[in-house]
C-alpha cells in the first residue's frame, strides 16, 4: 500500500494524486510515445488512433520522453535544412 506524502503546503485544498485520471493506461501511453519516435506521425493522427485530443497527445509525449530517455536512447528529431 503506497504511503501518503506529507502535506507541506499550507491551505492545500486537494490531496496528492487527486487530479483527473489519465484516459490511457501507462502501457498505451508508452506505445503512443514509441510510435511517435518510430514514425513521427502528426499529433492529429495519434489522437485519432488513441482517441485523445492533440493537446493530450503532446502533453503525454512531453511528460514521458524524459523518463523513457533515461532507459532507452530516443532519437533526436532533425529538421530539414534547405
Amino acid at each position: 500500500m503506497p504511503t501518503k506524502k506529507k502535506d507541506t503546503r499550507r491551505g492545500r485544498k486537494r490531496a496528492f494524486g487527486a487530479g483527473h485520471p489519465f484516459k490511457l493506461c501507462l502501457t498505451d501511453r508508452l506505445l503512443m510515445l514509441l510510435i511517435y519516435y518510430h514514425m513521427y506521425p502528426s499529433s492529429t493522427l495519434l489522437g485519432y488512433l488513441f482517441d485523445l485530443s492533440q493537446t493530450s497527445v503532446l502533453k503525454t509525449i512531453r511528460k514521458l520522453a524524459p523518463i523513457v530517455s533515461e532507459s532507452l536512447p530516443l532519437p533526436k528529431k532533425e529538421q530539414d535544412k534547405v
